[in-house]
């Protein structure tokens, strides 16, 4: 059993090895805080307008799908230079219609903040085109 004065005593025996393990710990700590780089979320909404007449508006899960489309994310992939591998770009976009609703949020992730911002106003301009009769 691990008593109060036990666990004082073992840590005096591994003082050593606590002293070892706190200083690589600072030294390690500048660099990792370098490197670490925090990840940006540019959201635009996407408004999907009717002519009044409710059989002409685009089903809401329909819009989604067409932003996530593979022919708007690879033309905006080759556009940013974001690489050939288009799963790494679908795992950064979200694109999600609440349910009775008819805005849109639609977002990406990058390490930029100017590359997440322009990524996803080249998603949501392509998808307004790609939307219009």
């Amino acid at each position: 059993m691990l008593t109060t004065n036990s666990f004082f005593a073992l840590l005096q025996r591994r003082r050593v090895v606590l002293v070892v393990t706190f200083m690589m710990a600072l030294v390690a700590l500048p660099f990792l805080l370098m490197n670490l780089k925090p990840t940006y979320i540019a959201t635009s909404h996407v408004l999907m307008i009717g002519n009044g007449n409710q059989g002409s508006m685009m089903p809401s899960g329909d819009l989604a799908d067409l932003a996530l489309s593979e022919t708007v994310i690879e033309r905006v992939a080759k556009r940013f230079s974001l690489g050939p591998d288009l799963s790494v770009v679908y795992g950064r976009v979200d694109a999600k219609v609440p349910h009775a609703s008819n805005v849109m949020p639609l977002s990406y992730r990058d390490k930029d903040p100017k590359t997440a911002l322009e990524v996803t106003n080249a998603l949501a301009r392509a998808e307004l085109a790609s939307s219009l009769p």
